[in-house]
């Protein structure tokens, strides 16, 4: 096959695919991105790469075409335009991305421009490179536009810059000032914890201060107890006759050892007192309680058991049914609280006797009740 005949079947289908890209512009990124199309750029026929600029050029001519561009899609064909500035050397091809760049800058200025600016150097690249080639004019528009949003960049990168430095500013300095309070806080609840244990601190030193002195002024009054009794006795040896000193001191030391006895011999009485007294007569009472309670459930149940019901009883069997048991009870009641009148006494008063209740009274109520113990001790 000629190579005419190939450019004219490869026109063919570039034609194909612009007529179908003006039906779906959705295609457009799927078409940049295959495997087929970047084989056919990878291919160094100036013609073959003239279609394809071309195809892209008829393609963007379509009404709302690049307005349905996405972002991705332009900045894929502004690469693939770029490209073939960079690359090639023909003045067809050159001339070629030349048109498509500017068509899509005017077409959409607001989205082309900002991705213009992302290829740096490319106003020196058409200056340099393509100049002379038949299209300077398009260059000139192309390199205007290219540095007139190179000069806007710079003023919105400092309007942004500044914007960003205030916004840095403010929020630096709500920092520093949260930053600040809490550092003023943190220092005021430091200082109080601080005082507030100084003054702690103080108090107990001052009470310890004051406990401290209170016994040193008491040792200090003491002692001058003390001397003030030796002075007052050293005068009272010096008024008494020589012969009678010896006596005195013998009749002091004698007062001092019926002190000291007096004193031990009332804590061993107290303390045996406590320890067995107390013990045996709580314990004696105890078991009478013990025994009289007894009895008398015993009596009680057998009274029930010997009386008729009181539907049969006529009142000559009801005096026979009559028992001194109120009068035994009375006189037993009060010669118990008597026995522990007489154990509750001192035993200076009872002169270590310890039977000091007459058990005459306590015979005869253990005759009557027939043996039952009463209170107190018995001798039988």
């Amino acid at each position: 096959m000629r190579r005419e005949q190939c450019v004219s079947l490869f026109r063919k289908v570039m034609d194909s695919v612009c007529l179908l890209l003006r039906s779906h512009p959705q295609l457009t990124t799927q078409v940049l991105s295959s495997e087929r199309y970047e084989q056919i750029q990878m291919c160094e026929d100036d013609n073959v790469t003239l279609l394809c600029v071309q195809m892209w050029i008829h393609t963007c001519t379509g009404k709302d075409f690049l307005s349905e561009f996405s972002d991705d899609s332009a900045l894929l064909l502004l690469n693939e335009a770029v490209g073939q500035l960079a690359v090639s050397s023909a003045s067809s091809v050159g001339g070629a991305s030349v048109r498509l760049i500017l068509l899509m800058a005017n077409q959409q200025e607001a989205r082309v421009k900002p991705l213009l600016l992302s290829f740096r150097g490319l106003d020196s690249l058409l200056d340099k490179d393509w100049r002379g080639r038949g299209f300077d004019q398009e260059v000139d528009q192309l390199i205007a536009i290219i540095q007139s949003d190179a000069r806007i960049l710079p003023q919105a990168c400092s309007e942004r810059v500044r914007a960003a430095c205030l916004i840095q500013a403010a929020w630096r300095s709500f920092q520093t000032r949260r930053r600040l309070r809490s550092l003023n806080r943190a220092v005021c609840k430091v200082q109080r914890r601080y005082r507030s244990r100084r003054r702690q601190q103080q108090e107990h030193e001052e009470e310890q201060r004051g406990e401290e002195e209170l016994r040193f002024q008491v040792c200090v009054r003491r002692q001058q107890a003390r001397r003030k009794f030796h002075q007052k006795q050293r005068q009272l040896l010096q008024l008494l006759p020589p012969d009678q000193v010896q006596w005195y001191l013998q009749e002091c030391e004698r007062g001092a050892a019926v002190v000291i006895q007096s004193y031990w011999r009332g804590f061993r009485e107290r303390r045996r007192y406590n320890t067995h007294t107390l013990r045996h007569t709580h314990t004696q009472q105890h078991a009478a309680r013990t025994l009289q309670r007894a009895v008398r459930l015993f009596l009680q149940s057998g009274e029930q058991r010997r009386s008729p019901p009181l539907s049969v009883v006529t009142a000559t069997e009801a005096d026979s049914f009559l028992s001194p048991s109120g009068a035994i009870a009375a006189r037993a009641r009060d010669s118990h609280n008597a026995l522990l009148q007489a154990g509750r006494l001192p035993w200076w008063r009872t002169g270590g006797d310890e039977d000091t209740f007459s058990p005459a009274p306590l015979q005869e109520l253990e005759a009557e009740l027939g043996g039952l113990f009463v209170g107190g001790q018995i001798q039988i």
